[in-house]
């Protein structure tokens, strides 16, 4: 599978977000090896290279360019592409180097779905997530066919709190027409993340978890012909969320994981109030 360059950070419709430092290209990146290398945090991965937390989380949250230093550093500590961590181009490992004999390559699709205003689903090539076996099996409890599954970043406010804007959602395509909430292409509402409340009868709801957005009932016609209050309108379902995980404890954790993020982020801020132009004991 190949992949493509970044474009630049997802469009959150003018809404700033706590989360907006890890929305950036190069954090995506970064992310992705993290996850590849079964590392549960920056400061394993960190650890492991050598290096200095705060020198990664300086390349996260401002998309600053890694020095050739502590670039080289990184990369050699885990054969990573460097061409991937700058520019996005090739594989994330050099070839040979990927961190599992039984890794399991996903896609990416970068530019994310919406979860409110109409979005387009993206279109072109995805970015390849290598993922070693074993930390898939932990998540899932099985592996999802890479051929049938993707991963992807919300964009828009309506599936809030459980799906804030930059969560990092895994779709599955099923055949299943279960309660659940599921990425759709919905006529006239365009690609997006909703609830689905199917109610028998061939009628379904399209449900916002956020307060404030309408729902829509539909009753099946025929094919992806469906009828709503204001005339058919055609809905295919892409997949179904299958990551986060629909129930209460996956939301604490996330929000408790979320707070960690907005607290890294706010030390940071202070540390450079306090101490200008110092970032920790790491290069930049």
């Amino acid at each position: 599978m190949s992949s493509s360059a970044d474009s630049g950070p997802p469009d959150t419709g003018g809404h700033p977000s706590p989360f907006a430092s890890r929305l950036n290209a190069l954090a995506r990146r970064i992310e992705i090896i993290q996850e590849a290398l079964g590392y549960d945090s920056v400061e394993e991965m960190a650890a492991a290279a050598g290096m200095a937390p705060s020198t990664i989380y300086r390349w996260m949250s401002e998309d600053r360019t890694p020095s050739s230093s502590s670039l080289d550093k990184f990369a050699a500590a885990f054969g990573v592409n460097r061409h991937y961590v700058l520019k996005g181009k090739g594989d994330p490992f050099e070839p040979g180097r990927a961190p599992s004999s039984h890794a399991i390559a996903y896609t990416l699709l970068p530019e994310g779905h919406g979860a409110g205003p109409a979005r387009v689903l993206y279109e072109g090539e995805g970015l390849t997530v290598v993922m070693p076996r074993e930390a898939v099996l932990r998540r899932f409890g099985r592996v999802p066919d890479p051929a049938r599954t993707y991963i992807t970043y919300v964009r828009g406010e309506s599936m809030e709190p459980f799906l804030p804007v930059g969560t990092e959602v895994w779709i599955e395509q099923t055949e299943e027409r279960t309660d659940g909430r599921y990425a759709i292409e919905l006529e006239g509402e365009g690609a997006t993340i909703k609830r689905l409340a199917v109610l028998g009868g061939g009628r379904i709801d399209v449900i916002s978890d956020a307060p404030g957005y309408p729902s829509i009932s539909l009753k099946h016609c025929e094919g992806d012909v469906y009828e709503s209050d204001h005339g058919h309108v055609r809905l295919r379902i892409v997949g179904r969320v299958i990551w986060p995980r629909d129930t209460e404890h996956a939301m604490l954790r996330m929000m408790r994981q979320q707070v960690g993020y907005m607290t890294r982020d706010l030390a940071l801020a202070i540390h450079d109030a306090v101490h200008p132009g110092r970032l920790g004991s790491g290069p930049k």
